[in-house]
């Protein structure tokens, strides 16, 4: 418990000793920065953790915390769109202009999954009613049924019966499946030969 308390009072320490050099950085001849005496502020920036953004033009990692003078103007430009192989992340505040006023700017993002459709030998796999393409992003967390052929010809006297759908290397038995997206997925349907009639 003591250990938290020395740890909780260097911190503050640390923020206080920041903000007063802060204060005294500025200087008469129009240098920028806050001059003597004028208060410090934050700005909070969230968004998806670990996307970098730029602050005031410097790359920063999301979420960041801004100090400088009260009132000083804070520019902030997000990557449209930032791959994280299975995930991708996509940012709908790309530019922002903030304010530092002791408060937070939460970056509105979305976060897509990647779901990959190998058909295998079904002439289509359809993927909530429209034949799917080999990769889709679709929104984590999103449910998705899949459906393809239960039948397929063969040769004269077997047909290809659709028997289950193998889910990143596990067979799932069913006919239809229904997949909740974390990312990653690879689908594919299997069939095995089964006689006719």
């Amino acid at each position: 418990m003591r250990s938290w308390l020395v740890l909780a009072c260097l911190v503050a320490l640390l923020c206080a000793s920041y903000a007063l050099t802060w204060m005294g950085a500025g200087r008469e001849g129009g240098e920028a920065g806050p001059r003597r005496g004028h208060a410090a502020c934050f700005l909070r920036v969230e968004g998806p953790e670990g996307v970098e953004a730029l602050v005031n033009g410097s790359p920063t990692r999301l979420p960041a915390v801004v100090w400088g003078a009260c009132g000083a103007r804070v520019g902030i430009e997000a990557p449209a769109r930032v791959d994280l192989g299975d995930r991708v992340v996509v940012l709908e505040d790309r530019a922002v202009n903030a304010t530092l006023a002791n408060c937070t700017v939460v970056l509105r993002w979305r976060l897509l999954c990647r779901v990959r459709v190998d058909r295998g030998l079904a002439p289509c796999v359809e993927v909530n009613g429209s034949c799917s393409a080999p990769e889709a992003l679709v929104p984590c967390g999103a449910a998705l049924v899949f459906e393809a052929p239960e039948t397929l010809p063969y040769n004269s006297t077997h047909a290809l019966r659709l028997v289950g759908w193998e889910v990143s290397g596990t067979l799932v038995r069913s006919l239809k499946l229904t997949l909740r997206v974390r990312g990653g997925e690879a689908v594919r349907p299997v069939y095995e030969p089964a006689k006719r009639g």
